[in-house]
């Protein structure tokens, strides 16, 4: 039965565009306008407020009023012509919309009248690099920084770029520079956390996310998480569980820990603890594939195999193309005694994947069963044609030439498995 261990679904930081700057002329606060007039009432209305317009557009764009929050932002402009703030704060409004050429123009417009606008260097910096414009995205950003060095918001960015770009040195460079302006920056910390995670240097990341943890930030159960990924691979299994726990007692309500609490204890044999907490994952996220999975797995392990089909075919429901649903739904049928339906589900899955060496490799294993020697041959000389140097193929093409009494291609299969793996070939015979 193939099982998934580790996380299950990937979770960062959100990143997105900085929260308004400058604000003394433009507050949004949308709790002054319950209801919102549609386009044709609004154009009678003839609003000479800029601050107004604003606080609309952003109402307007959130609902998705598109036609409402133009005409709010082309009134903006016509009363602020020279305002730079007024294109700032509208180039968000744009980017809320996914009008990100209208955006760029917006703050190329703002620089026009400002070229010292720090924000606005920042933010076209962003909108270059959502544009994939990579070269341009760091011009801007290290004009912003020239303005203002200690710009906390530009430095992240720039990091944000430089991991585009797979900058690994400036990329730490920025993080450690924004830690000596503000060392308890939670996303800093964090992130640069996940950095040597995902370098795989596991004891740089413990100490700066544990100290990503002691900032209290309404999203530390991520952390905590993390802190048991990298527990588990320190080999610190009780720090891992605990650290799970930990982002448990954070949000009852998140699902990634008590998935990996799951993959913990079946890692430690305790197989109904498994159980229940992959239940528990799956309440809260019923349309995981991995946690079906896993739980699928665990009832197969129980001898449960009617609510392990249940959680395969769940997957399948969710996704058809999932060749390894089908591969774990032909192993219940093979227990179960049904070869024919245990074929179909393997014949799917190689149909899904033609290079599906497992699904491969167990057909041929069921038409070996069955009597289907001929058929038995294809499947196995299928799989080494996927992968030339799979010792358990060529054995089984031996076995199942023995079978035919052919010992010339029996001899030839054998001493093929012999030359891959001398050892596990002895121990095989």
């Amino acid at each position: 039965m193939k099982k998934v261990f580790g996380l299950f679904k990937k979770i960062i930081v959100p990143r997105t565009i900085s929260e308004l700057a400058y604000q003394q002329k433009y507050f949004f606060n949308k709790n002054l306008y319950a209801t919102l007039p549609p386009l044709e009432t609004l154009q009678k209305a003839l609003i000479k407020n800029p601050q107004q317009l604003f606080t609309m557009a952003n109402i307007y764009a959130d609902k998705g009023q598109i036609n409402e929050a133009k005409y709010c932002i082309e009134n903006i402009l016509k009363l602020s012509p020279q305002d730079f703030e007024a294109y700032y704060v509208v180039a968000r409004v744009y980017f809320q919309m996914n009008m990100i050429n209208e955006s760029k123009n917006c703050l190329l417009k703002a620089l026009e009248i400002n070229p010292q606008f720090e924000e606005a260097h920042c933010q076209l910096g962003f909108v270059f690099r959502v544009l994939g414009m990579q070269q341009e995205a760091k011009r801007c950003l290290l004009k912003a920084l020239e303005i203002k060095p200690q710009s906390i918001w530009s430095l992240i960015q720039l990091g944000y770029l430089y991991e585009d770009m797979n900058k690994i040195n400036e990329l730490k460079q920025i993080y450690l520079k924004i830690l000596q302006i503000e060392p308890h920056n939670y996303e800093v910390l964090y992130n640069f956390g996940l950095f040597y995670f995902k370098q795989k240097m596991f004891k740089e990341a413990e100490p700066l996310l544990l100290k990503a943890l002691e900032v209290n930030h309404p999203q530390s159960e991520l952390v905590a998480n993390y802190l048991g990924n990298v527990s588990e691979e320190l080999g610190e299994q009780e720090n891992s569980k605990n650290f799970y726990l930990k982002a448990i007692q954070i949000n009852p309500q998140f699902a990634l820990p008590y998935f990996n609490l799951g993959v913990y204890y079946e890692k430690t044999r305790n197989v109904e603890e498994a159980k229940k907490f992959y239940q528990k994952a799956q309440q809260l996220e019923p349309h995981s594939i991995e946690v079906l999975m896993n739980l699928g797995a665990i009832h197969q392990d129980l001898g449960e195999y009617q609510e392990a089909q249940k959680c395969i075919q769940q997957i399948i429901k969710i996704d058809p193309q999932q060749s390894g649903a089908y591969y774990n739904l032909s192993h219940i049928y093979c227990q179960k005694g049904n070869l024919e339906d245990s074929i179909q589900c393997l014949l799917k899955a190689i149909q899904i994947n033609p290079k599906y060496i497992l699904a491969q490799k167990q057909l041929g294993k069921i038409y070996l069963l069955k009597g289907q020697l001929d058929e038995a041959i294809q499947c196995f000389q299928q799989a080494i044609k996927i992968n030339p140097e799979d010792f358990e193929s060529y054995l089984n093409l031996g076995n199942t030439y023995n079978l035919m009494g052919n010992q010339i291609e029996t001899n030839f299969y054998y001493q093929k498995a012999q030359q891959i793996n001398p050892q596990l070939f002895k121990d095989s015979l």
